[in-house]
């Protein structure tokens, strides 16, 4: 979804998760909306909704092993701003990003980005 000078596609991590823990997973990610955040999706039906094709062949990182009665669960990922701004031809001078499994880890304590 466009905004301004930036656009592209969104880009997400996955976990695999037993389907009967997902509504726990959305509980205690939900107060991290400044990282995070819960689940923009899950389940097998995300993979169509989110545009992925092959979910054994990911376009950054790794595969991960899903096993039976796990279900994937994707989060919005820091990521998809980078290649944003990597992609605008409006964007000049450096910008500082990170590789996917690999965080800028700065000095911020919990506290401050749980909502």
């Amino acid at each position: 979804m466009p905004s301004g000078v930036f656009g592209g596609n969104t880009v997400v991590s996955m976990r695999p998760y037993r389907a009967e823990d997902v509504e726990k997973v959305r509980a205690i990610t939900r107060p991290y909306i400044t990282t995070h955040g819960e689940p923009i999706a899950w389940g097998w039906d995300a993979l169509e909704k989110l545009g992925i094709s092959d979910i054994n062949k990911p376009d950054q990182g790794s595969a991960q092993e899903i096993r039976e009665g796990e279900v994937p669960v994707f989060w919005a990922c820091g990521v998809t701003p980078q290649l944003s701004v990597m992609q605008s031809p409006e964007v000049k001078g450096m910008v500082i990003g990170h590789t996917p499994g690999s965080m800028v880890v700065l000095d911020t304590r919990v506290e401050d980005v749980v909502q």
